[in-house]
């Protein structure tokens, strides 16, 4: 995968905390179904991974998972989606696509049942499209975020949690060298496991690094004393 820092390797889909990074689910890919491509692999992934979530959650995806049947599944279990769209979808109306005649920094946006979908020109002859079931009017930002939609700012904010995990992982990782796929799919549980164990610890102690510079201050405060 070109687009990723590690372009070569064993693929997992990930669901993570757009917060804390905390890894919820994990699901290898497993390849071809029956010798053939699966269709409508996104949606599936997607769901198999939010399966045990209670309702009044919010998921991110990029474009490859996106699709308004996805959307309309998980408000069925009453968790919002939030996502960009390829430009090829037929669900998106003409007049959101690039076109020349579109100012820079102007947002189009579409309102559906339930969801709303928005087109933003970051540049001339240049548009993003999202979606979003959390959204349903045509608030944008000031001068200051370029007048972005709300819903980019909501995407921009909550994407990255999977790729910041891979990104600590891949520093700080266990992973050695082999040719077994079940010895790299053990460290990788290590990483991330560790990774986790981390992020829980640091959520129950916010002020572990104020106690330890009060307690060097003290340490050095007695010494000098003495």
């Amino acid at each position: 995968m070109k687009s990723k820092p590690d372009k070569y390797g064993l693929k997992i889909w990930s669901l993570a905390d757009c917060s804390s990074a905390y890894t919820v689910n994990m699901q290898p890919y497993l390849g071809k179904v029956g010798n053939k491509p699966e269709k409508g692999q996104g949606q599936r992934v997607v769901l198999d991974l939010v399966n045990h979530l209670s309702s009044g959650y919010g998921i991110t995806t990029d474009n490859f998972f996106t699709s308004i049947e996805l959307a309309n599944m998980l408000l069925d279990k009453n968790i919002t989606l939030c996502d960009t769209l390829r430009k090829n979808k037929t669900c998106i109306p003409k007049e959101l696509l690039p076109a020349r005649y579109k100012k820079d920094f102007s947002s189009m946006f579409a309102f559906m049942e339930n969801k709303t979908l928005v087109s933003y020109v970051p540049k001339k002859n240049a548009a993003v499209i999202l979606s979003s079931t959390e959204h349903n009017d045509d608030k944008i930002s000031g001068e200051e975020s370029n007048y972005k939609p709300d819903i980019i700012l909501q995407y921009n904010k909550t994407k990255g949690a999977v790729d910041t995990t891979d990104k600590l992982a891949k520093e700080f990782t266990t992973q050695r060298k082999s040719n077994r796929w079940p010895m790299a799919i053990f460290f990788h549980l290590l990483d991330i496991g560790g990774i986790n164990a981390y992020k829980l610890w640091m959520l129950k102690n916010p002020d572990w690094k104020k106690i330890a510079w009060i307690g060097e201050e003290c340490f050095c405060w007695s010494w000098a004393k003495n």
